[in-house]
């Protein structure tokens, strides 16, 4: 017996399994799948960089105010 899984993880299964169907049938090249994997990945990383440089100056422009008050 398997455990309950939520509606992401089912949305993620269903969408990997529709993705080996088209690969199978030739419809889309592995190659493809994993270029557009890897930029969606890139962009991942590069909005968890963004967010953690942009949360480091808000907190170093909060402690500049304390520091003039």
């Amino acid at each position: 017996m398997q455990p309950k899984r939520g509606g992401l993880f089912r949305w993620i299964d269903a969408s990997g399994q529709a993705m080996g169907a088209l690969v199978r049938f030739g419809l889309v090249s592995s190659a493809a799948v994993a270029a557009a994997l890897g930029q969606f990945l890139l962009a991942v990383i590069l909005a968890i960089i963004a967010l953690g440089l942009f949360v480091r100056l808000w907190r170093g422009r909060l402690n500049d105010s304390k520091k003039t008050r």
